[in-house]
């Protein structure tokens, strides 16, 4: 490395929002990522597929769960690892990221991406989960307390989809990335 280089870039101290941005998603990747390590060993070890499947086809309980249903659970052992695996990433990403590697704004840039698909998914995912709510003589206040459940979960998901967007772009920025490029 030229020490023209090494200059330039010791001129400009390292910017805050990067090092925050990465302790805040280092906690909170490293506690999804403990939790979800105890949720897949509840899965593998203390609950067996074969008891799922099971209690999945038993005739009393099969026809009330709603079809969304019935596919998670039925890609429960796919779902469960999947979301491991996105904690890891974040959790090691984050840590590069606070690290100034460039392999790790980019990861994460990419995470942040499949957050607000997840985010935007969601929104159109509601209306799909109120037609799977039960009938019956509950339904009424059901029906109005979920409507309220479903004007809050589209504003928190479009806010936080507008969040990752704003951090998207803060870490493509010029600046941002010239903490990370190095010549």
């Amino acid at each position: 490395m030229s020490s023209a280089t090494e200059t330039s870039q010791g001129d400009r101290p390292p910017s805050t929002f990067v090092t925050v941005l990465a302790w805040i998603f280092i906690v909170m990747s490293g506690l999804s990522t403990i939790i979800s390590m105890l949720q897949n060993f509840m899965l593998f070890l203390v609950f067996p597929s074969s008891r799922m499947v099971e209690f999945m086809r038993s005739p009393e309980i099969a026809p009330r769960i709603p079809p969304i249903h019935r596919f998670m659970f039925s890609h429960i052992q796919l779902i469960m690892p999947a979301v491991l695996l996105i904690s890891v990433l974040t959790l090691v990403s984050s840590i590069a990221l606070l690290k100034r590697k460039n392999w790790g704004r980019i990861v994460f840039v990419a995470l942040m991406a499949l957050g607000i698909v997840y985010s935007l998914g969601l929104v159109f995912l509601l209306p799909v989960l109120s037609r799977e709510m039960p009938y019956g003589p509950a339904a009424q206040e059901f029906e109005a307390a979920f409507s309220i459940v479903r004007v809050f979960m589209t504003v928190f998901s479009l806010g936080l989809a507008l969040l990752l967007g704003w951090i998207i772009k803060r870490l493509m920025s010029e600046p941002i990335r010239a903490e990370f490029i190095r010549i």
